[in-house]
């Protein structure tokens, strides 16, 4: 296992180092197939890894060459491919064809030695294959990637009981939002709740709801600092939600009344958590509800 992360530090450590002092878009067509081959390596060991463990720890994966690699690889493929039109776009959808089959493949020859890996590679092959909308529409999408990443991660942590796994997952959503600020403001050519400030709001925010949702599942394994943060990433997901929304409407008030459809947005909002408080018994979120009633009296 030590050898494994040694040799995936290493390589694409390098590969980083190589491409940010000599990469140039003449070398795509002998660089590519090279981060191509590397991504395919360190996929594989991961399946090995998790496949020859002993009988006991079985569906035990590797989380730093599992969700580490795609987050290093498709930053990587990013800067190959800035220079095309829909690069990234259709990087993001043969990431997720791949992780998909790869899934799918898993399942059907180690459904009962490989349940938790099959279930993380089809979260990955939803998240990339999700992305390859908004990125052919923006290409920085650094914020939304990461965002996802982050709460897959706490899923992880969670079913595994692995507190690394939370802590990296909590860090890549904090990363995530420090990435977001980086950006420019909302493109004024751009649609309204159809555009990369709103989407990387909407999608920062249904992570950390994501992720409140699996550390109220934690119970008895919580650690000593864990069993406030369903409750914090609750209201930070919230915030980020409705505010995101509000800003994007009220830059887009050209085209439209933002108030009475700000009171649309926040009340098909409300419709939608209430049916997902329900449906998955998360009595926590029904608190959520009662923010309709300011919103409504605000506007």
């Amino acid at each position: 296992r030590e050898l494994n992360l040694v040799g995936f530090f290493f390589t694409f450590g390098l590969v980083s180092l190589w491409g940010a002092m000599a990469y140039t878009p003449a070398h795509f067509a002998s660089t590519e197939p090279f981060l191509l081959l590397f991504f395919v390596m360190y996929c594989t060991i991961a399946v090995l890894f998790a496949h020859r463990q002993p009988l006991q720890l079985r569906g035990f994966i590797d989380g730093p060459l599992v969700f580490g690699l795609p987050i290093v690889a498709s930053s990587l493929q990013a800067y190959l491919v800035q220079d095309f039109r829909y690069g990234m776009a259709l990087s993001a959808l043969g990431l997720g064809v791949w992780y998909i089959g790869l899934a799918r493949l898993l399942w059907n020859k180690f459904s009962d030695g490989m349940r938790v890996l099959c279930e993380a590679f089809l979260a990955l092959g939803v998240v990339f294959a999700s992305l390859a909308i908004p990125l052919g529409l923006d290409p920085h999408w650094t914020t939304a990637a990461w965002a996802l990443e982050g709460s897959a991660m706490i899923w992880v942590g969670v079913r595994q009981k692995r507190t690394g796994a939370r802590v990296f997952g909590l860090l890549l959503q904090l990363g995530a939002a420090l990435a977001f600020f980086d950006h420019n403001g909302i493109d004024s050519s751009s649609l309204p709740l159809a555009n990369r400030f709103f989407l990387s709001t909407a999608l920062i925010g249904v992570a950390a709801l994501f992720s409140s949702f699996w550390f109220d599942r934690l119970g008895e394994q919580a650690r000593r600092w864990e069993p406030s943060l369903p409750q914090f990433l609750l209201i930070y997901g919230l915030i980020w939600w409705y505010t995101g929304g509000l800003v994007d409407l009220h830059e887009h008030r050209y085209l439209l009344q933002p108030q009475p459809v700000f009171l649309l947005y926040a009340a098909l909002s409300t419709a939608v958590l209430a049916w997902i408080s329900q449906r998955f018994a998360w009595s926590r979120l029904q608190l959520s509800l009662l923010l309709l009633l300011p919103m409504m009296a605000l506007v």
